[in-house]
């Protein structure tokens, strides 16, 4: 068994990801997707502020424009 924590948003990215899991691995477990949906303001801005902020993602960023981007995600998501 694996866990694959990643944003896979589109169906595209997906179906790259299945094709991956079905040449490398060889067992007799099927692929599953496990989606987590927040809307509380609260949990997500305390996300941004706390993990995101720091990240590798934004190292080049200011707060502003990092959280700025991570909402445009979000709302893309």
């Amino acid at each position: 068994m694996a866990i694959f924590d990643g944003t896979n948003t589109t169906r595209k990215r997906r179906d790259h990801i299945a094709a991956e899991v079905k040449e490398k691995v060889n067992c007799k477990y099927e692929l599953i997707w496990i989606e987590s949906i927040c809307n509380d303001e609260n949990i997500i801005t305390e996300n941004i502020q706390k993990v995101k902020l720091g990240g590798l993602d934004y190292q080049q960023k200011n707060n502003e424009e990092a959280e700025l981007d991570f909402r445009t995600r979000i709302k893309f998501y």
